[in-house]
Formats: structure tokens, sequence, C-alpha cells
């Protein structure tokens, strides 16, 4: 038993001294991250201890290969699942991120849209309108005096005016 064990031992560093570096390079070629080559080579040869009593001097390398592909499948498998799980988180959490921040920005933005309009439904009647034409349709100063029948300077003072209550109300809100 003990000529057994130390005739294995001796095959085993003859086969990892023979095929060590050939195993390497064939992990290397097939998965993405070769600094990972190594340790699945090494990974190996270890797997190839737990089956010592059916290694046979004309199969070993074959073997060999065999449990590296094993190997690499199960790597890549691995590494593809561990993408598409951050992958999924990523997408579900910017989701949810991006959501959010609409919907909050949608409710500032109701909210503060219902505050300016009672604001503008407290000026007065002439004021209001040439508050909305300029601000709502972008009407010019002189478009809203033709169509209010006042002067221009009218409405330029009421815009003026309309404008500076604005900025207080506003800068009140915030």
């Amino acid at each position: 038993m003990d000529r057994q064990t130390n005739k294995t031992t001796e095959n085993f560093d003859k086969y990892y001294q023979m095929y060590f570096l050939q195993v390497t390079r064939f992990v290397a070629a097939r998965i993405p991250h070769t600094y990972e080559a190594e340790d699945i080579a090494q990974d190996v040869f270890v797997r190839m201890l737990d089956y010592k009593e059916l290694i046979r001097e004309d199969t070993v390398k074959s073997f060999l290969f065999t449990i590296a592909f094993n190997l690499i499948t199960d790597n890549l498998r691995r590494y593809y699942k561990k993408q598409e799980i951050t992958s999924y988180i990523y997408d579900t959490v910017s989701s949810v991120t991006s959501q959010t921040y609409n919907t909050e920005e949608a409710v500032l933005y109701s909210d503060l849209l219902y505050h300016i309009n009672r604001k503008i439904a407290s000026f007065p009647l002439k004021r209001r309108n040439v508050y909305i034409m300029s601000f709502y349709k972008n009407m010019s100063i002189a478009d809203i005096a033709s169509e209010l029948s006042v002067s221009y300077k009218t409405v330029e003072n009421h815009l003026l005016t309309s404008r500076k209550m604005m900025r207080v109300f506003l800068k009140d809100c915030v």
C-alpha cells in the first residue's frame, strides 16, 4: 500500500511537470480572464488526485483535458451567471431610481405649478392677463398691448410688477 501511494505520487509529479503548461494554455485560451487560468489548471491536477486509481499512462493526457474542459465550463457558467445577476441588479436599481426620481420630480413640478397658478390668480385682472400672455403664450409686449388695447408702457409696467411679485413668491417657496 505504501509502495502504491509512493508510485502514485511520483506519477502525479511527472504528469504535473509534463502537462501543467499545456493545461494552463488550454484553459487561458478559453476563459475571459486569463489570470484565472493557472488556478483552474491547478484545480485540474487536484481533481486528478481524486481519481488516482483510474489513471493510466496512456489516458492521463485526455483525462486531464476532460477535467480542464469541465472546470472551464463551470467557470464560464459562474462568470456569465454573475454578469447576468449584476446586470439585472443594475437595471432594476437604476429603473427604480429613475422612476422614483421622475415620480418625485413630477410631484414637485405639479405642486409648484399649483402654487404658481394660485399666485397668478391673486393678481389684479389686467396684470394677470399680461403675465399669462407673456409667460404662457410667449407674446411680446407690443402684441399684448395691441390685444388688450393698452399702451406699451402699461404692459411693460404690469409685466415688471408681476415678475417682481412672482420672484418674491418663488424665493419664499424655496
